[in-house]
């Protein structure tokens, strides 16, 4: 039984999706020693797959079953959410699995005993959890998301164990990630390679699914309508629309590309999934394009890998894109109206002692402006007047275009070099204070972390970090190497709109050197590629590409509160705004809060408005 909180509640039949009935064949097939799905998203695999083999094990075979996901998290709540209630509706399952918390403790959250057998869910980003667990049946959940250890990659240890049973099984699921990297491509490549072929509703051509037949209409405007989207037969060229899909999943069947040696491996996108339509995958495809985000839809919709490009992009053609957005502007404004939302970043350097900062302007689609860059010389340990002088560029307004001031909302600052405490400090009275406008202004202590062990740490941490030396003083682990992969993205756009990025007819070589200054390298951690970015020469700054990675977690972080930033940027866009007269750089009121820092000077003049540096 299929429990009410899945897209297909009630019992289970395998004809609402035809391609589940194979891969659910071969677990129970003795030749089979191991089972790999590489599929898209809205496919059934973990509620249909899955479910069913821990149910014919539970039932029908029972053994004792490692179930790994990548984190505690996920493994709680997969056994909440998924496999609590699919014993609880299944009476014959309900009968032979003790419930949680009985008196004999024979069932937790985590762990499933019944006669013969237990489910034990454990996390692979956890090694001690897979410390000296061993069992005939090993299923890998996500495994392109499970981080290796200090002892290796923790399914192959959990494999190894296993291989002492005579009746052992080995099942690893999962979307793919980039390629070259990922854990499921690795097992696909080494099965069978099954791929599931349909007929067309017409002709009858046995085919399989791929996106480039995936096709939509577009308006006089070429404006695209995904409502129109359908499949099209390559060889008779029939307009396949969603009401064709069951029967054709009912005459499908599976090919293998390769000879069968013990591993079946099916390869499966969201073409076929009866709960996904055609526009549905436009309209994520096109989604996707407009936010230049198409490896989450490649990856997910398409289950196929990434394949990224390692060459950085010359600093010479970024040099050539600078040019002065104040033209046509209001005299006096700074921002143009693409500007809705202000960041700032800020690198402290020891030798010269300085902080490098960054203002950027960010609009809808992430469009982003490099507003102002300059340098505040001096030890933020021993001279407060340099963290004063930044204070003064947080507490500063910009002119925008509409005569309306924006305030910097949210700012990151590198709290990992020599100046770590002073940095903990300076943020935590300033963690949320308010604006002039009314609005609140975010300053956060970062640090950043590159992995070396494959796993690509989120942009954005999932939880707040508390100095071990300065109690309840917070930072954010920001995930750097996710942040140059979307920089370096976002940098190839070469038209303005959204993920563009814009910059000022000032900017010099070195600051686009500086940008441009690392690329992607692939090492290896206990055997396992994967991808780091690294300089291309020793002691070349790198100032503008970390500041640049901060504007992109700072704008991460802030969008993972209640916030939208194309909602903003639409907000501005078309609210109705008395302007205001824009002063000019000969108004004494404001000469010291806009005059910018020079290259080589001592320090802003600007002294703060009232905060403790």
């Amino acid at each position: 039984m299929l429990s009410s909180k899945t897209a297909a509640a009630g019992p289970y039949r395998v004809d609402r999706a035809p391609y589940q009935r194979e891969p659910q064949d071969v677990f129970a097939d003795p030749s089979v020693v191991e089972l790999t799905l590489m599929w898209g998203a809205q496919s059934g695999k973990t509620d249909g797959v899955e479910g069913n083999i821990l149910g014919y094990v539970i039932d029908h075979d029972p053994q004792a079953v490692i179930f790994m996901h990548p984190t505690q998290d996920d493994a709680r709540d997969w056994s909440r959410q998924k496999l609590e209630p699919m014993i609880a509706e299944s009476p014959c399952l309900a009968e032979k699995v003790a419930p949680p918390r009985s008196r004999d403790k024979s069932s937790t959250i985590l762990r499933k005993e019944y006669a013969g057998g237990f489910v034990l869910a454990i996390a692979g980003n956890a090694p001690r959890q897979t410390r000296g667990r061993s069992a005939p049946i090993v299923i890998e959940d996500e495994c392109d998301g499970i981080k290796p250890g200090p002892e290796g990659d923790p399914g192959e240890l959990l494999w190894r164990r296993a291989r002492t049973f005579p009746k052992k099984k080995r099942v690893r699921t999962s979307t793919p990630t980039i390629k070259g990297q990922s854990r499921i491509e690795a097992a696909f490549e080494d099965s069978d390679k099954r791929y599931y072929f349909v007929p067309c509703p017409d002709c009858g051509l046995m085919q399989k699914l791929v996106w480039k037949q995936v096709k939509w209409e577009q308006d006089g405007e070429g404006e695209h309508d995904p409502s129109t989207a359908h499949y099209e037969c390559e060889g008779c060229g029939f307009r396949i629309e969603d009401r064709h899909k069951m029967a054709m999943l009912r005459g499908g069947e599976w090919i293998a590309e390769k000879p069968f040696k013990g591993h079946a491996g099916f390869h499966l996108n969201a073409i076929y999934s009866p709960w996904t339509t055609f526009a549905e995958l436009a309209s994520n495809f096109l989604r996707a394009k407009r936010n230049h985000d198409l490896q989450t839809f490649v990856n997910t919709d398409l289950a196929e890998t990434w394949a990224e490009d390692g060459e950085s992009i010359p600093d010479d053609d970024l040099y050539e894109r600078r040019y002065d957005w104040t033209l046509g502007l209001p005299k006096g404004a700074e921002l143009p109206e693409g500007v809705a939302f202000l960041t700032l970043s800020a690198d402290v350097q020891r030798q010269p002692p300085r902080v490098e900062y960054e203002v950027q302007g960010w609009g809808s689609g992430q469009e982003r402006w490099s507003i102002e860059y300059g340098r505040i010389f001096g030890d933020v340990d021993g001279d407060p007047n340099v963290l004063k002088d930044l204070d003064a560029i947080l507490d500063r307004p910009f002119w925008h275009a509409k005569g309306i001031q924006l305030y910097v909302r949210a700012a990151g600052i590198d709290s990992g070099g020599h100046a770590t405490q002073t940095i903990y400090k300076y943020c935590k009275p300033r963690f949320r204070r308010p604006l002039p406008d009314g609005r609140s202004q975010f300053v956060f202590a970062l640090k950043g972390r590159s992995e070396a062990s494959g796993l690509r740490r989120p942009i954005w941490p999932d939880k707040i970090s508390e100095s071990k030396v300065l109690p309840r003083h917070n930072f954010f682990t920001i995930g750097v190497d996710a942040c140059k992969d979307r920089l370096h993205s976002r940098l190839r756009i070469t038209e303005p709109g959204p993920g563009y990025y814009h910059f000022p007819h000032d900017r010099d070589r070195d600051f686009f050197k500086g940008l441009v200054s690392e690329t992607r390298e692939i090492r290896y951690h206990v055997g396992k590629p994967y991808s780091v970015w690294r300089p291309k020469r020793k002691h070349e700054p790198t100032e503008p590409l970390d500041l640049a990675v901060y504007g992109i977690a700072v704008l991460e972080g802030i969008q993972s509160d209640p916030f939208d930033l194309d909602l903003e940027a639409e907000a501005l866009k078309i609210a109705t705004l008395v302007p205001r007269p824009i002063p000019t750089a000969g108004d004494a009121q404001v000469v010291a809060a806009t005059k910018p820092v020079k290259r080589g000077t001592r320090r802003r003049q600007t002294r703060s408005r009232g905060y403790e540096a």
